[in-house]
């Protein structure tokens, strides 16, 4: 058996928008992502961002950054953050949430 005179060397592209890391070959589906447009254009146009409601906390699975929901008891990514925001089950629990002394 011949023996490979080039060993197979897996290439990985640091996204440094993002701070994640993904395979070479994955790179443009990762720049096209919701996460990816998402933290581009809250860097651009943060004035966009300033009256959205603020996260509970925030954690990091995997490289990839999360805000918690507290009132919906859920962990959103980022990048579906404004869009939880403006559901109508969020609303309606920001409704009936007494107001905090």
């Amino acid at each position: 058996m011949k023996e490979p005179k080039v060993k197979f060397e897996v290439k990985t592209y640091c996204c440094d928008v993002c701070n994640y890391e993904v395979l070479l070959c994955k790179k443009t589906q990762h720049q096209n992502s919701l996460y990816h447009l998402d933290i581009l254009k809250r860097r651009h146009n943060p004035e966009e961002f300033e009256n959205e409601e603020n996260p509970d906390g925030e954690t990091t699975i995997l490289g990839k950054q999360y805000f918690q929901c507290n009132k919906c008891r859920l962990s959103i990514l980022t990048s579906n953050w404004h869009k939880h925001i403006l559901t109508k089950d969020n609303l309606q629990k920001i409704e009936e949430e007494p107001p905090r002394p």
